[in-house]
């Protein structure tokens, strides 16, 4: 009999298979066989091609040695790899000699930092060079390998073809593709003969490329060591020949030659790419001008609306900026002419965007950054003039100096705050200002005292630091104005969760544009020092760095790891509970509850994952993880019952919902309306404006009165009382009339008006209305309406009457009567 379901299936298989495994192990070793004669042992002959099927199969091979052959045109490398080649011998000459002419003066970080860039790129062309090569060398050995099997195979057919003495005609045919077979063989064998040498070219170019890099590393080390030691003598006691200067003059102009021919080069090998930067830079200009257009309709905050106006003030040149910003991302192997062209078409953009950020007042420090840098850019590209280099050193850092003295006017810097929006942009930039003022002194005077290496980067520090800066501080505005334009367009509002909450979306991608832009700040400026492989070794160190706590060992990166995990988890969880509740649920027509209490498992699943990612991210292995909690699960049985319990109901409470955040419930001496359900307690709003946290546990084992379990509806019992002598009927005809009319009492279930009795002094009726709404705010507008309804139709309600009778007693002995 076989079972129908696929656990009942799943059981009987590894039932048998346990019976096989048994009867198995059960079993005597086998002995081994005899050996049988080779005359008793059938091989399968090798296959051939019959001779009614060579026409078929000939066909065949002749569209595949077809197919092969036009592969084998395509990749046809005689031409174009000869001039890639060429031109790649070409590119490393010029740099080697280049490299030759660094090296051969003092070293100095702008130089190096361009070297290493050139190298990199030349080794990133050989890289790809690399690949294309080898995924055509290994087609053609499977090109090879197939060709030579083919071969065989009618070499074994032609065997057995004459050997049943097939027709001339069949035979011509099948030497006819062996023909073909052999031409399409050599031709392939020619090709890959031609990728080996390729290749073997490129492995020599690829050695001197990388012992170039070596070269360069070690010289970075070098520099990175040198910043303690004087380079040069001090500039009073330099001696500059007319031999060395004119010796100088002539490799600044090989320099910008070569610089000059790579850019060519560059130009004409990435045309294509330097087209789509350009369409980049068209496309971004034209959504910021949209977006311009939607902030002039707009209607918002004055202040926010006119941070964002003066971002996009100039949104075309804004376009074209992001877009030359963007650069090192789109041109990955750029060259060192390509960047300095770059840096200088973005410095007037940088200028013009910037300048819309600021009052006018500040307008004269931006220009003096933008002349500072252009000036540092230059003395890069003529470093080979030492002299000409290190006076431009000590301008700048007089410049810089004197103009931020400037800038720190009692007078001035009272202002500052007004002007840059707010005290915390001050404090930022007021540190900052002090940072360079110690930099530009400190640069002054180690180039005075010949200390190059360290003031190239003291200098920089300043100077391209500001530049970055004020770059990505004008990058960020423009991208919160973008995107404040979407929100207020209504771009977005297809997203519910952002159409709800517009000022929090805005907030939170305000702060995601900041941290990101100050992140990046903090890349360029050590990148642009030479200070980002040593911060590398400093953080890698800090985070190795070993804690020892008894037989567990934990280190700085483990911890923070762990940290950042559980924050992370933190956040993803909340997402997911809003992005469910805003976009998911809010799209789906659910029962009441059941959207509440899938977020609420969703984020303590993302939680509880969160969780064991940050333990695994501490060392501990699973396994081990398990037992752990086996082991406390006893002790937390026992020692947390109360927790344990109300977790357990709260779960409970999220999966069967007989309380449902919304609900009106009734607990001993508690009313109100669930406002929270937590994994542990939920919070109930009481009427009078308090809330109450109470244990899951209570609303499992104790008696809870839902009111708006099953719907909304609520009955109001409101008792009426009519003077004696009132015709009941027509108070029965007014109090339903007045039921009808109200707007908040419900026609399902029927509104009902009853006679209940006669009182001590009225006649005795009860209202019965049934609502949605608060009950009691509708039960007193109802009585209102009520009240005026008798007295329109003159109904009087009586008082409560009581006789009393006042008995007097004459005290005894008393003269009264």
């Amino acid at each position: 009999m076989i079972p129908r379901s696929p656990l009942r299936a799943a059981l009987w298989s590894l039932v048998l298979t346990a019976v096989w495994l048994g009867v198995a192990q059960a079993q005597p070793p086998a002995t081994p066989a005899a050996a049988t004669p080779a005359a008793e042992v059938e091989e399968k002959p090798p296959p051939v091609v019959a001779i009614g099927d060579v026409a078929g199969a000939s066909d065949t091979l002749a569209a595949r040695l077809a197919e092969i052959d036009s592969q084998l045109d395509t990749a046809d490398l005689s031409a174009e790899v000869a001039a890639r080649l060429e031109s790649l011998d070409e590119d490393i000459e010029r740099a080697q000699a280049r490299l030759e002419v660094i090296f051969s003066r003092q070293l100095r970080s702008g130089d190096v930092t361009g070297a290493a860039a050139n190298w990199e790129r030349l080794d990133g062309r050989l890289s790809d060079f690399k690949t294309s090569l080898g995924e055509l060398a290994t087609d053609l050995d499977g090109w090879l390998s197939e060709l030579g099997e083919a071969d065989e195979l009618w070499k074994r057919s032609r065997a057995s073809a004459r050997q049943a003495k097939a027709p001339p005609a069949v035979m011509e045919r099948i030497d006819g593709n062996r023909k073909s077979l052999a031409a399409t063989k050599r031709a392939v064998e020619k090709t890959r003969n031609t990728v080996l040498d390729l290749q073997a070219k490129v492995g020599e170019r690829r050695k001197a490329v990388n012992d170039a890099r070596e070269q360069i590393e070690r010289a970075q080390r070098e520099l990175s060591g040198r910043l303690r030691t004087a380079q040069t003598p001090p500039l009073w006691a330099s001696e500059v020949s007319r031999d060395t200067v004119q010796h100088n003059l002539e490799r600044v102009g090989q320099d910008m030659a070569n610089l000059t021919h790579t850019l060519a080069d560059y130009a004409v090998e990435h045309h294509v790419r330097m087209i789509l930067h350009l369409l980049l830079a068209i496309g971004l200009s034209l959504l910021f001008a949209h977006a311009r257009e939607n902030l002039d309709e707009a209607q918002g905050d004055p202040a926010q609306a006119e941070t964002a106006l003066r971002a996009l003030a100039m949104p075309r040149v804004a376009g074209v900026f992001f877009a030359l910003f963007l650069t090192p991302y789109l041109h990955p192997e750029r060259t060192p002419g390509f960047s300095l062209v770059v840096y200088l078409a973005a410095l007037p953009l940088w200028w013009l965007v910037v300048r819309g950020l600021l009052d006018k007042s500040l307008h004269a420090p931006a220009l003096a950054i933008v002349l500072l840098s252009l000036a540092e850019i230059l003395r890069i590209a003529l470093s080979g003039l030492e002299l000409l280099s290190r006076l431009a050193t000590l301008c700048e850092a007089v410049i810089g100096f004197v103009g931020i003295l400037w800038l720190r006017r009692p007078a001035r810097i009272q202002r500052l705050p007004e002007l840059l929006g707010g005290l915390p942009w001050f404090r930022a930039l007021n540190m900052w200002m002090r940072l360079c003022l110690a930099l530009f002194a400190a640069a002054f005077l180690a180039e005075l005292f010949g200390y190059t290496a360290l003031s190239d980067v003291l200098i920089l520090v300043p100077i391209w630091g500001s530049l970055s800066g004020g770059a990505l501080v004008a990058m960020v505005r423009i991208a919160e104005a973008v995107f404040r334009s979407l929100i207020d367009a209504g771009s977005l509002d297809a997203l519910h969760m952002v159409k709800s909450r517009r000022q929090t979306f805005l907030s939170v991608v305000r702060r995601l544009f900041r941290v990101l832009g100050f992140a990046a700040w903090v890349y360029i400026l050590l990148l642009a020092t030479q200070l980002l492989p040593p911060f590398r070794e400093a953080v890698a160190g800090l985070l190795s760095a070993d804690l020892a706590m008894g037989p567990l060992g934990l280190s700085v990166g483990n911890i923070l790891a762990f940290v950042l995990t559980l924050w992370i988890a933190w956040l993803i969880s909340r997402f997911v509970a809003f992005t469910l509740d805003q976009e998911i649920f809010s799209r789906v027509d659910m029962p009441t509850g059941v959207p509440f209490a899938l977020a609420t498992f969703a984020r303590y699943t993302v939680l509880v994952l969160g969780f064991l990612a940050a333990v695994a991210m501490l060392g501990f292995s699973m396994d081990k993880m398990t037992l752990m909690v086996s082991a406390l699960g006893v002790g937390i049985g026992f020692g947390l019952q109360n927790v344990v319990n109300n977790f357990v109901s709260g779960i409970l409470l999220l999966f069967e919902r007989p309380v449902r955040v919304g609900d009106m419930v009734e607990l001993p001496q508690l009313f109100g309306v669930v406002e929270h359900i937590g994994i542990r307690a939920s919070t109930v709003r009481t009427f009078s404006g308090s809330d109450v946290i109470v244990p899951n546990g209570d609303f499992i084992s104790a008696r809870v009165v839902n009111w708006t379990l099953s719907d909304r509806k609520r009955r109001i019992d409101l008792p009426v009382r009519a003077s004696f002598g009132t015709d009941p009927e027509r108070v029965i005809e007014v109090l339903s009339r007045v039921e009808r009319e109200h707007p908040d009492v419900i026609d399902d279930p029927e509104p009902q008006v009853l006679f209940t009795g006669f009182g001590e002094s009225a006649l005795e009726f009860e209202i019965r209305a049934w609502t949605e709404g608060v009950v009691p705010s509708v039960r007193s507008s109802l009585a209102v309406a009520v009240n005026r309804g008798l007295l329109d139709a003159g109904i009087a309600t009586p008082y409560t009457q009581r006789e009393v009778t006042v008995r007097m007693e004459t005290p005894p002995g008393s003269d009264q009567p």
